[in-house]
């Protein structure tokens, strides 16, 4: 090979990586997005649920939110099961600063109606509930990867959300 040739390619070689990385950081977005459940259609309500009217799009009801005494922030998170919320608590708490999310445990009273309202299917336990009454997420604390999906995905929320009323001046 003639030394102009090695030279074009030695260039190639160190000069692509620095071209796709300046492309990438000016053109590329990586972010991502946690969609409100059941907007295009109804959620799933099952037998355990009758008489429970599932509107498209779906939010969760005012009546049961008002019970729960839900306060409007960029993201709840409600558990409907005691027995596993202790372990969750702990551990999201390690990962979220303290008032950058509503934590509520919904009592035994209201745990049919929570579940229904959530549309919560077995085995999950927790859902994310955001400032706009939308379902975020629905989790099964007692797995592992459910609870890091959970904290990866209330990570984003948070970002988006509450980060940017926070710069807006809305909380």
């Amino acid at each position: 090979m003639t030394r102009p040739v090695k030279f074009l390619l030695l260039f190639l070689a160190l000069a692509l990586p620095g071209l796709i990385y300046v492309f990438l950081k000016t053109f590329g977005q990586n972010e991502f997005n946690v969609p409100a459940l059941y907007q295009e259609g109804p959620a799933p309500g099952g037998n355990d649920c009758p008489g429970f009217v599932y509107s498209v799009p779906y939010a969760v009801p005012d009546s049961l939110l008002g019970l729960m005494a839900w306060k409007s922030v960029a993201a709840t998170l409600i558990f409907t099961d005691q027995a596993v919320t202790d372990q969750a608590i702990d551990r999201l708490s390690d990962v979220f600063p303290d008032g950058a999310m509503d934590v509520i445990v919904v009592p035994d009273s209201l745990r049919a109606a929570a579940a229904c309202a959530l549309a919560l299917q077995a085995p999950a336990t927790a859902a994310i509930v955001d400032k706009d009454k939308r379902i975020r997420g629905q989790y099964d604390v007692t797995d592992r990867e459910e609870t890091d999906r959970l904290i990866l995905e209330m990570t984003i929320i948070l970002k988006r959300y509450y980060i940017k009323d926070a710069l807006d001046g809305d909380n």
